[in-house]
């Protein structure tokens, strides 16, 4: 369930914004001095801020390229982004390892998943693979060729989590492999983007395919969404979010702003030419997107001071107004479940997805409810808390 809490204190508010612009300026390279001896809480606040944005091992490694700037960190500060660093390098070691298995026996199969999203960014478009902190890898498959993964998912040692899936329901399943050390290793394989039907298909397998680009770094036959798909795909995660949960750390939250995201915007603009950010806006323009996507450009811009083309934004701006992608996000839960259900094809997936949504699996019952209990009482639970969730209005995280 998504925290909702009355909010913080004025001051603590005014500390939490001041070190979110401390921690910004250090990502753009500013190095300013560390200015809150007098603050009691700031290293415990900024520590919990890098953890929630995901970007401690990105903050470490920025220290480490400015050590004169960061001489007056406090040790503890310090000392947590470099511990934060080291576990996140050795996590992406055997993550490295297990992703290369994975991609090896998937190519013998001669099925060519196509990594996107987090890991992707990790291995081309970081220094570093370990810079880009994730909880999971996730990678597209052709449709159709998802069940024949299974079984060796299986036999490499990886675990399915309980999920709903199918036509109209669900299009992506959590596999995830826990290590002797206790450490776990998550893959997020999906057979379309997402499961929001509206967005389902708004980059589909082969053209991620047609435009992919290797990763050496993962085995010779690993593969990565292009850079221009992965702005695509950025860009709708984060607006995703707004509405839709998601977690750190086991903790639900709402907002699209996450620091580590708009990072991936800030580097993948960065990256882009004159040619490229043509093809980009082309690409916006026909699927629809042009307003998602300039919403999370200029946010990274605010954040970051993303350079942006003034064409670009002009041609993304003129476009964005009529484009019913734009009047999809900006409505709420309930609408936006609507459109994804009437989306939906065919009077049989329809009531597929009915069924499903008002009746799941028992066990899909029994796993959202661990606790046990009469399964007609798990279900009148899971309706409650469900309108609850549509009706209540959506505050991002704060935490």
């Amino acid at each position: 369930m998504v925290s909702r809490t009355s909010g913080p204190t004025a001051s603590a508010s005014r500390l939490r914004g001041a070190l979110e612009d401390f921690i910004a300026a250090w990502l753009r390279g500013e190095a300013p001095p560390w200015s809150f001896v007098d603050e009691p809480e700031a290293v415990k606040e900024v520590l919990a801020r890098g953890r929630y944005h995901g970007i401690l091992a990105l903050l470490d490694a920025r220290r480490r390229a400015e050590p004169e700037g960061a001489a007056d960190w406090p040790e503890p500060l310090a000392g947590a982004c470099r511990d934060a660093a080291l576990g996140q390098t050795m996590w992406e070691l055997r993550h490295q390892a297990r992703l290369m298995e994975v991609m090896s026996r998937l190519g013998a199969l001669g099925v060519v998943p196509i990594l996107f999203k987090g890991t992707a960014l990790a291995y081309t478009l970081y220094p570093d693979g370990a810079f880009r902190t994730r909880g999971d890898t996730d990678l597209l498959v052709p449709r159709g060729a998802e069940a024949r993964l299974w079984p060796l998912l299986e036999q490499l040692g990886y675990r399915r989590s309980v999920g709903l899936a199918g036509e109209g329901v669900g299009y992506e399943a959590c596999w995830s492999r826990r290590e002797a050390d206790g450490s776990s290793h998550a893959l997020d394989v999906h057979w379309r983007l997402c499961n929001a039907e509206v967005l389902a298909d708004l980059v589909t397998y082969d053209e991620l395919l047609s435009r992919a680009v290797p990763i050496p770094a993962l085995g010779p036959t690993a593969r990565a969404a292009s850079h221009l798909d992965a702005l695509l795909i950025a860009c709708v995660h984060r607006a995703r979010h707004v509405l839709s949960p998601y977690h750190v750390d086991g903790e639900a939250h709402l907002g699209g702003d996450r620091m580590i995201w708009l990072y991936d915007f800030h580097l993948l603009a960065s990256s882009f030419s004159e040619e490229r950010w043509s093809e980009f806006v082309v690409a916006a323009r026909h699927k629809g997107m042009s307003g998602v996507c300039l919403e999370g450009l200029e946010q990274a811009r605010a954040r970051f001071g993303t350079i942006l083309p003034d064409e670009v934004v002009t041609q993304l701006g003129s476009a964005a107004a009529s484009e019913p992608l734009t009047r999809y996000f900006a409505s709420g839960q309930l609408r936006q479940h609507w459109a994804n259900f009437v989306a939906i094809h065919g009077m049989q997936a329809r009531a597929r997805f009915l069924s499903v949504a008002f009746f799941p699996p028992e066990e899909h019952m029994r796993a959202k409810f661990p606790q046990g209990g009469w399964l007609p009482w798990l279900y009148l639970r899971r309706a409650v808390a469900g309108f609850y969730r549509l009706v209540a209005p959506a505050r991002p995280s704060m935490r």
